[in-house]
């Protein structure tokens, strides 16, 4: 078509651009989400990083959860391109930054986060240690796998 769907992390938001016109409209604002981290603000912020075509009226966005990552706030969201409605579709990830449906739109689904334990530098931790893996979801409740 004449339009593409573009996560944009600056600003918690789906865009659409209208490739004739160059006319860029934000479809949703994604809402800060619940901070699961012992230490840091109460909520942090949803940074939409991947995004996947399900039908011609929906995608789905992967939400990075922001600092400082804590276990289980990130997730896939389903969004209706037509209206922004988002629906809760794959939860309790961590760091979540792809998804892939596999075979075809009803499932199943392959998530690739970026850890799902993640320790940020501090006092006593010389470096981050994060721990990559894949989340599989069959019935939209992802279980992981490294």
């Amino acid at each position: 078509g004449n339009r593409f769907y573009l996560p944009d992390a600056g600003q918690n938001s789906l865009v659409r651009i209208d490739r004739e016109t160059g006319r860029i409209q934000t479809i949703v604002h994604f809402p800060p989400v619940r901070n699961t981290a012992p230490f840091g603000p109460p909520v942090s912020q949803p940074v939409p990083n991947g995004i996947r075509k399900l039908s011609e009226e929906s995608a789905l966005v992967t939400l990075l959860s922001g600092f400082p990552f804590g276990p289980g706030a990130a997730s896939v969201q389903k969004v209706d391109v037509s209206d922004g409605t988002t629906t809760p579709f794959i939860s309790g990830l961590t760091m979540a930054i792809d998804v892939l449906p596999l075979g075809h739109a009803s499932g199943p689904f392959l998530v690739l986060e970026y850890a799902t334990r993640f320790v940020p530098p501090g006092p006593g931790v010389s470096g981050g240690q994060a721990r990559s893996s894949c989340a599989w979801s069959g019935a939209h409740k992802a279980s992981r796998w490294s």
